[in-house]
């Protein structure tokens, strides 16, 4: 379980906790994920990308839902995957 940054759903209130359910490659890898809360979302399942897309500075630096950009924001720790389980 982790935290997705406020960023990715801007009209909710409360942490988004959510769960990996499946990986799969699509055009990249995603991951599926289901969200624990907060209750208005409890249930909704979404895909994010397996790794960041997004620019390292300026415009656009933490818009891409990705996995890295969750951990980076809710695990300062993990470097990996394996480092949240």
């Amino acid at each position: 379980m982790f935290i997705l940054p406020l960023h990715y759903k801007p009209d909710v209130t409360g942490k988004m906790r959510v769960v990996g359910m499946d990986a799969m490659k699509l055009i990249k890898a995603v991951l599926f994920i289901k969200l624990l809360s907060p209750q208005s979302l409890k249930d909704t399942t979404m895909q994010i990308y397996c790794t960041t897309l997004e620019p390292k500075r300026g415009l656009g630096q933490g818009a891409d839902l990705s996995v890295v950009t969750a951990i980076n924001h809710s695990l300062l720790h993990a470097k990996s995957l394996r480092d949240i389980c």
